[in-house]
């Protein structure tokens, strides 16, 4: 019977999305990684088959921490659906998760799609339940299905904006305006 891996899954996945952030996908190497982490190659083959393996696996933490718990959590609250909205621009804009850069992280995973098209389905498939979940909590604050729909999107491109201006320029104003956009639709149906 072999030795317990001294890192998790998650900790091999969190060194690779740092990786990710500093270098893109062509440094996220098993070889860094493990570096990174103090130990071996070993550990990897531990959790992961292999390099693609990993990056599967990154794309499945990426999923569900930055989309699919979001969303249940928001849900799970006693919160209003405008609230909830606010809430939620609140939580996108934030710049550092689990100690992470959550702005070239975002940019990475995009540049990232933009190589390989696997990537790029499962980043519009999550982005796809993103905007879908903002479209619900329009139209249950009462915009009709036509606002709610481009609003929805606007809200989205606006928080891509954000990710990617704030690479190199990260005013507070920036993220100040995605806010005040979010409040403006969470509480005019005239939009």
């Amino acid at each position: 019977m072999g030795r317990k891996a001294k890192h998790t899954k998650v900790d091999w996945i969190v060194a690779a999305f740092k990786t990710l952030g500093e270098e893109g996908i062509e440094g996220v190497r098993v070889e860094r990684l493990a570096k990174d982490l103090g130990t071996t190659k070993g550990s990897f083959y531990w959790h992961f088959a292999d390099r693609p393996a990993l990056h599967k696996q990154m794309l499945d933490f990426w999923e569900q921490e930055g989309t699919k718990r979001i969303i249940i959590e928001l849900d799970d609250t006693d919160l209003s659906p405008n609230e909830q909205l606010r809430a939620l621009a609140q939580t996108a804009v934030q710049t550092e998760i689990m100690k992470l850069d959550t702005i070239a992280i975002e940019g990475a995973l995009r540049a990232w799609a933009g190589q390989e098209g696997w990537v790029a389905d499962r980043i519009r498939t999550a982005e796809n339940a993103r905007v879908e979940y903002v479209e619900q909590l329009l139209l249950s604050i009462g915009h009709n299905p036509i606002q709610a729909t481009l609003l929805a999107n606007q809200l989205y491109l606006m928080l891509l904006g954000f990710y990617s201006i704030s690479r190199h320029d990260p005013k507070k104003i920036h993220r100040d305006a995605f806010i005040a956009f979010a409040d403006q639709i969470a509480e005019d149906r005239s939009l």
